[in-house]
């Protein structure tokens, strides 16, 4: 765990040695050292060779909150290539802003007529948020319609990035408001997981999905919640996806998609990695295929029904069938493939209440368990 240390009003040649003894005081036999600039108003020349000083220290030594003009000071002189320095990030506020979305990380807020916040969950790292500001520009780079981030915001407290967009809103919820439109927004849908599913991500630069997959069962939460035989069955059905070097989104929902007029646009770029496009139909079938009468969506701002008929409709776009032979039957494989991600769901973001999930996990194996088999070599003919 990092040991933070408050920095404040000035140091220049008057205190900065009194300042470095303060700090080696208080740092210990700490390595990662996170110096807080939130209240330093101004270094010095003198200051800056002590923050120099302190690097060759403290191997793990970074500089955070640092105002603009603090935050220039470093830049000019070039000792933020010696040591992170993080800027102080604006202060925006979500007072009177529509929700226009929702996720599993976070909330999507409506700013003005061209600008939205995603803003995330409390307790969210800012290097995750600043990852997923990577992977959203590689993403439009390499021809993804997505959102153009630009800005890394405080929301009412919480890390939020702002992303240009005119008059945005989820397709869930053009799809709940507007449901006569369903086969447009099923295409819109469909057509934008095939962009995704053909764009060529370097193994050196993103994580396999399914090595993350194959990591979890053998992780000390799956350890606990399935046998050692259901792991290896559960890894066997694993090991059979086709590798692809395909982007995938990870948590791939109509919540996830900002429509700009009708041309969709993919945000909650946390998760992107490279696999088979399984991987996504059966993130987007835990969202969509699997309520029931007694579930609603409110995420989604759809009723179990709806979710129910986009999905089938989105299956045919996406294969291009209307067979109900066929849809019936990729269905059902996308389905199986889904109590894969169930049965490790203790390890995807589900922290909280791990009774609860681990159940979930054992229900989700005692389902796969009598369908492994043949699961096993079914995407070699899957179209896709």
């Amino acid at each position: 765990m990092p040991t933070t240390i408050q920095l404040s009003g000035r140091i220049d040649t008057n205190n900065a040695a009194e300042a470095e003894e303060r700090i080696i005081a208080e740092a210990g036999d700490g390595r990662d050292i996170v110096l807080d600039a939130s209240d330093l108003e101004y270094i010095s020349s003198a200051g800056l060779r002590m923050v120099m000083r302190l690097a060759k220290r403290f191997d793990g030594l970074s500089v955070t909150e640092a105002s603009p003009e603090v935050f220039e000071v470093f830049q000019m002189t070039g000792i933020d290539r010696i040591l992170p320095i993080a800027k102080r990030l604006r202060e925006i506020s979500l007072e009177g802003c529509e929700v226009i979305g929702r996720g599993g990380h976070g909330t999507v807020y409506r700013l003005d007529e061209e600008t939205i916040a995603k803003v995330y969950r409390p307790g969210t790292p800012l290097e995750t948020v600043e990852h997923e500001v990577k992977n959203a520009k590689d993403a439009l780079v390499a021809g993804v319609p997505t959102a153009i981030s630009y800005d890394i915001v405080r929301a009412d407290g919480d890390y939020a990035i702002v992303f240009e967009l005119v008059n945005p809103v989820a397709l869930s919820f053009s799809l709940a408001a507007h449901p006569e439109r369903e086969r447009d927004y099923a295409r819109a849908y469909a057509d934008l997981l095939k962009v995704m599913n053909s764009t060529e991500l370097d193994p050196a630069e993103y994580d396999s999905l399914k090595q993350s997959y194959l990591d979890y069962c053998e992780s000390d939460i799956t350890k606990a919640a399935l046998t050692d035989e259901e792991r290896a069955a559960l890894r066997a059905v694993i090991e059979s996806i086709p590798d692809r070097r395909t982007m995938v989104h990870g948590d791939y929902h109509p919540g996830n998609v900002m429509l700009q007029g009708d041309e969709p646009l993919l945000i909650d770029m946390a998760e992107i990695s490279y696999g088979h496009p399984i991987f996504d139909l059966l993130s987007a079938y835990l969202m969509l295929g699997i309520p029931n009468d007694d579930i609603t969506m409110p995420s989604l701002g759809l009723t179990a029904e709806q979710c129910r008929r986009f999905w089938q409709t989105f299956l045919e776009e996406y294969f291009g069938t209307d067979d109900p032979a066929a849809i019936e039957g990729l269905g059902n494989l996308i389905a199986g493939y889904a109590l894969v991600k169930m049965a490790l769901v203790g390890n995807i973001g589900a922290s909280r209440e791990p009774e609860y999930y681990r159940a979930v996990m054992r229900t989700a194996m005692e389902r796969l368990s009598p369908i492994a088999d043949r699961l096993i070599g079914a995407l070699e003919h899957l179209p896709i």
